[in-house]
């Protein structure tokens, strides 16, 4: 998706000349003056689309687009269903929609949808080859092959449509989304996504249920690593129409952080639907009005129970100023300071006016120390400043002492600490310090998973066949095949082994319980990998930096990518020696698959036996 750009020009007059400078915090004994361009691409947002969509219910898609087309294309596909090219008509407002009849509602299934724009010249670049056929599902373009559609599923089918879109030749842009068609003949329940909190907050959590109208459903929160329920209780479902919907409370005052799984069950214990969450054990208190600042999000992964020496780390920030110091929102002759105890850390930054970042991210590696210029800071005091952090490294071993994962303070010109503008975010490392527990199952979450054993598997139990109580609403298991860039749908006595990344689908969510092969003189695992992307499996029971487990690829490989589950979207991308965001000290999860992209072929090495 394009973005706009907000460019702001500062015009300065000196001696009767006048020149453009970039936007800078402020200029002294000067007379100076400002405006602001927008300089804007084409856009699409979309305010309408329902989530879920009863059977026979009609769907609809409305929005707003940029530029004033004629018209924006619609693509839907869903299992057996394809809607290809549609075109909805763009009004004098920018404004479209399209709707769907219910007669003509995909069958009961994950379901997605594209919008897309044509951009300045109001040419499709990628269009149907023959719009709302019933037979031809053939999707061309303009510069001389096409894709047939419908021999393929229907996510596989919208992924091949966005990397048509994506192709250099193509300048259309497009928004990609989902929704979900329920069979109301079927119960079920649904849990809406939960976002992660400090521990001492009131959150809700929601969902809705196919279920009669007054049933009491019983929910569990489960801390990872636990046996007995945090907390539990019931809720009762609400609601005349055919989708309804449940919701309730919850105080996490006196509950421990950590990663908590949340079940929510009918009476019988079917249907039922679980979730995942995290409670983060620290709070952020606004340190005194001394410090002129308030820390919006602070956010550590892993969170600090899971924290283990020697292991990968990643925080990430938001610091507001708040008030002013004469007519700046910051000292210009004080600096902003921020320090870290861990090993091999690169800091990342930016500074957002008016909720806007900059348009570029400064960076420091291998400095324990980061220290921000009171004079970039010093805005005119009616100016919203935020300071954007991230930090990666290496917890480093514990002795049992308190290791400072981060410390930031305003500074004064000759380096003494503003009383009462420091932070501390310790966390204590020991022999005994928490891990992760090891994984023994796989788990699957409604629609497609992208997973992989995290060691070899025992004779007997090494098959396609642990998959055989899956419920996979007609598709088959796939593993990819690089060298022949084609899919392998696999049968039940087909191997599944370490280090290779394979696609399943689940029509509901559920565990596949692992039993592991005892040690043996056996070398441990290893494949080999050809350039391009590759599915590959990660081999540990416990999370562990990507850097770390493909360290035996040496730098043939460029980027990671896991996908996530429950959300049905691809994660952010893991870069090898990236940073931020995409900063290889990222963690990859044990039974999950990725795709890996390799720029020469290589030997990958399993990291467990």
């Amino acid at each position: 998706m394009r973005s706009k750009t907000n460019i702001t020009v500062y015009v300065i007059l000196i001696a009767g000349c006048c020149m453009m400078l970039p936007a800078m915090a402020q200029w002294e004994e000067v007379e100076e003056t400002n405006g602001s361009a927008i300089i804007q691409s084409p856009y699409i947002s979309v305010d309408t689309l329902q989530a879920t969509v009863v059977l026979g219910d009609q769907i609809t898609v409305s929005g707003v687009v940029e530029d004033d087309p004629e018209a924006v294309q619609i693509w839907v596909t869903g299992e057996n269903y394809r809607l290809l090219g549609v075109n909805a008509t763009v009004g004098d407002d920018g404004t479209f929609s399209y709707t769907v009849p219910g007669d003509l509602t995909p069958p009961a299934g994950q379901c997605y949808l594209v919008v897309q724009h044509p951009m300045t010249n109001g040419v499709f670049d990628v269009y149907a080859r023959s719009p709302g056929s019933t037979t031809d599902f053939s999707i061309v373009n303009d510069w001389g092959w096409g894709v047939d559609l419908g021999s393929l599923a229907a996510s596989e089918a919208i992924t091949a449509l966005c990397d048509m879109l994506n192709s250099p030749n193509c300048d259309d842009t497009y928004i990609r989304l989902s929704f979900e068609v329920l069979d109301p003949a079927v119960q079920w329940i649904r849990i809406d996504a939960v976002g992660s909190y400090d521990v001492g907050e009131t959150f809700t959590v929601s969902g809705s249920a196919c279920l009669p109208e007054g049933t009491e459903l019983h929910y569990a929160f489960t801390l990872e690593g636990e046996t007995a329920p945090a907390r539990n209780g019931t809720v009762t479902v609400s609601g005349t129409d055919n989708i309804r919907y449940w919701h309730f409370p919850v105080d996490s005052t006196g509950m421990t952080e950590g990663r908590y799984t949340l079940n929510v069950t009918a009476p019988g214990g079917e249907p039922a639907a679980t979730a995942q969450f995290e409670l983060y054990g620290f709070s952020h208190p606004r340190p005194s009005l001394d410090g002129n600042y308030e820390i919006e999000r602070l956010h550590v992964d892993p969170p600090l129970a899971n924290i283990v020496a020697g292991g990968a780390f990643r925080l990430e920030g938001e610091i507001r100023l708040e008030g002013s110091y004469r007519d700046y929102t910051f000292p210009p002759a004080h600096s902003l300071v921020f320090a870290t105890g861990i090993d091999d850390p690169v800091w990342s930054y930016n500074i957002a006016i008016d909720g806007v970042p900059n348009f570029q991210t400064y960076q420091t590696v291998g400095n324990h120390q980061l220290s921000i210029a009171g004079w970039d800071l010093a805005y005119q005091s009616d100016t919203e400043v935020s300071v954007l952090v991230n930090l990666t490294g290496t917890v480093p071993t514990g002795d049992g002492a308190d290791d400072i994962l981060l410390f930031h303070s305003f500074q004064r010109s000759d380096d003494t600490v503003v009383v009462g503008s420091d932070y501390r975010l310790n966390v204590s490392l020991s022999e005994t310090s928490p891990a992760t527990p090891p994984v023994t199952s796989i788990p699957l979450s409604q629609g497609w998973n992208f997973v992989s054993t995290p060691k070899t598997l025992s004779i007997g139990k090494d098959t396609t066949a642990i998959f055989a109580g899956v419920d996979t609403a007609g598709h088959s298991i796939f593993r990819y095949d690089t060298p022949t860039r084609s899919w392998i749908p696999l049968k039940p006595t087909d191997r599944i082994r370490p280090l290779e990344g394979y696609w399943i689908y689940a029509a509901a969510d559920v565990d596949i319980p692992l039993s592991y092969a005892t040690g043996t003189p056996q070398a441990p695992p290893e494949r080999a990998l050809a350039v391009g992307w590759n599915a590959i499996g990660f081999s540990d029971t416990r999370p562990t930096a990507a850097r770390d487990a493909l360290l035996s690829l040496g730098n043939s490989w460029s980027v990671l990518m896991g996908f996530d589950a429950e959300s049905q979207t691809y994660e952010t991308s893991i870069i090898r020696g990236g940073s931020g965001d995409h900063s290889d000290a990222g963690w990859m999860l044990p039974a999950k698959g990725y795709w890996l992209y390799m720029t020469e072929d290589g030997t990958l090495a399993a990291i467990g036996a």
